[in-house]
């Protein structure tokens, strides 16, 4: 976490920064250092990386200089978007962060975050964890009132995720599912306390593994797709008996591993999407058979849909967004205004305000317009949103 330097060729080593609030700010740099730089020419000169941005120094790191003020250099893992603009995403190192209609971003909690939520059609109310079972939050976001509303019932698994999944219904938003082992629901996030209720039995019961994602079909909350350890589907289609629910693995050993999101279509339940590392994959009979749909030789984090237009999918991935009108028959891209190179780690479509929100590994979110019948190639230039 601190830096270090050696000026006897590692005999020994003296702290010369690290990131803790008592420290004399000069000396105070942001955690978890990835690159260093010196200059060739000037003596004493230095530059840093780290997972807060880039700091640089002219006396040999005594003293660090903050190069951030109009750098969005967030290393972005996840993004919600409600109609009136406001935002919620999750960072490495920056905390759960969230902006009101296109301001700035707010930190709500330090450390990581992913799966960071809100409610797409009334951004009062928000949600996020850290990497702890114990930390699922809700968040209104008008009083600014934090409010833990982890599950007990995850409290008793034996493994988790280190980002435990967390997902809302975009067509119920009051539907939250929150995963370690078992997959666990509540049917009003927004009540006190929150009741949340055993979706069937563990997907995963030794201590190796676990839950690593979950969706709720957005057309009918009796069907829930599961992802255990990355490398299985699941799904059930009784989701509303509780306990006694019952999940059917629905994949086995093959080219569906490294699987970081599901999205089901929005009026048909049968129809989900997954996205990994080898491709997007698609199935219209729930899960039976699979079909890879994406551009392949490329990573895929996730998959978003237009509820208006459902042949119309958007993919994040290490080349950027990419955008197919006809159920991933055909691709093209829709990166205009994101740097090139740039990873995209999660998207964001909201039906009602045609918004589609990136996020990206280290250049923080961008936003677009989307047309009802878009087409997949570069349009109007995304502006980059406000870094954290």
């Amino acid at each position: 976490m601190a830096l270090y330097r050696t000026t006897d060729e590692g005999t020994t080593w003296t702290e010369i920064g690290h990131w803790w609030g008592d420290l004399d700010p000069r000396r105070s740099i942001h955690t978890d250092q990835r690159v260093i730089a010196f200059s060739n020419t000037v003596s004493g000169v230095v530059y840093g990386g780290n997972d807060g941005g880039i700091v640089s120094s002219t006396n040999h790191g005594l003293d660090w200089t903050n190069l951030n003020q109009n750098l969005p250099g967030a290393l972005m893992y996840s993004v919600a978007l409600s109609a009136d603009g406001s935002m919620m995403a999750g960072t490495q190192d920056n905390g759960a962060v969230f902006s009101s209609a296109g301001a700035h971003w707010d930190m709500l909690s330090g450390g990581d975050s992913t799966h960071d939520l809100i409610d797409p059609s009334d951004s009062t109310w928000a949600y996020y964890v850290i990497y702890d079972r114990d930390s699922f939050t809700r968040v209104n976001t008008q009083t600014h009132q934090s409010t833990n509303i982890a599950p007990a019932d995850l409290e008793g698994d034996t493994a988790c995720a280190f980002f435990p999944p967390f997902s809302m219904n975009p067509s119920s938003p009051k539907h939250l599912l929150a995963s370690c082992q078992h997959v666990v629901r509540t049917l009003d996030a927004t009540a006190s306390p929150v009741v949340w209720t055993k979706i069937g039995g563990p997907l995963a019961e030794n201590g190796g593994n676990y839950v690593s994602a979950a969706t709720e079909a957005p057309s009918n909350a009796d069907v829930i797709y599961a992802i255990r350890n990355e490398n299985a589907v699941f799904v059930t289609s009784n989701a509303s008996e509780g306990d006694g629910a019952a999940w059917i693995q629905v994949t086995q050993t093959g080219n569906l591993h490294d699987i970081h999101a599901v999205s089901v279509h929005p009026t048909d339940p049968r129809t989900a999407y997954l996205a990994c590392n080898s491709g997007v994959y698609k199935t219209t009979d729930m899960g039976t058979t699979w079909v890879q749909v994406g551009i392949q030789d490329l990573i895929y984090r996730d998959v978003a849909i237009d509820p208006a237009n459902p042949e119309h999918i958007f993919a994040a991935s290490n080349a950027g967004v990419l955008a197919s009108t006809n159920g991933g028959l055909t691709w093209g891209n829709l990166n205009d205004g994101i740097p090139t190179g740039i990873v995209v780690t999660a998207l964001s479509f909201n039906g009602a305000s045609r918004q589609l929100a990136a996020s990206t590994f280290g250049r923080g979110v961008y936003m677009r317009y989307i047309g009802q019948s878009v087409r997949p190639h570069p349009g109007p230039r995304p502006t980059p949103h406000p870094r954290s």
